[in-house]
């Protein structure tokens, strides 16, 4: 019987971490690719963004999904799309962010749930607060 030790695990994450976030980017590039987001330098379409960028954006969203303990790949693309639709920090806001730390469910329960708990108005009041900042680009990239 073939055993895999936990460290011979850790040494194929990075390769799993690329793929996932390829097929996040492209899922962007094929399914919101006229959703608009702001840069430091302007408000630009997704389909307009260099592939650098779209990677640098899912990296940063993939991080920032996996603070709250998100694992499921589903939970974290839910996440990066949120990202990109609502704001890059849509999670600050008080209501949505004390549902994606709600303890009674399982971390990636919580972005199914958050749905139940975050009203039309918190989304706009989000989307109101939306921060070109958080998505720690430089102002020359795009």
């Amino acid at each position: 019987m073939l055993i895999i030790r936990p460290e011979q695990l850790e040494i194929f994450k990075p390769v799993a971490d690329a793929q996932f976030a390829e097929r996040v980017a492209a899922y962007l590039r094929r399914k919101q690719a006229d959703t608009v987001v702001r840069l430091a330098n302007g408000a630009t379409l997704v389909s307009r963004l260099s592939d650098e960028t779209l990677m640098k954006m899912v990296r940063l969203g993939i991080e920032r999904a996996r603070l709250y303990d998100f694992t499921w790949e589903s939970s974290i693309t839910s996440f990066i799309l949120l990202m990109f639709k609502v704001a890059p920090n849509f999670d600050r806001h008080p209501l949505i962010a004390r549902a994606l730390k709600d303890a009674r469910f399982a971390p990636d329960e919580r972005i199914e749930k958050i749905w139940e708990r975050v009203t039309a108005r918190n989304w706009e009041a989000a989307r109101e607060d939306y921060d070109a900042s958080a998505w720690q680009l430089k102002p020359e990239e795009r």
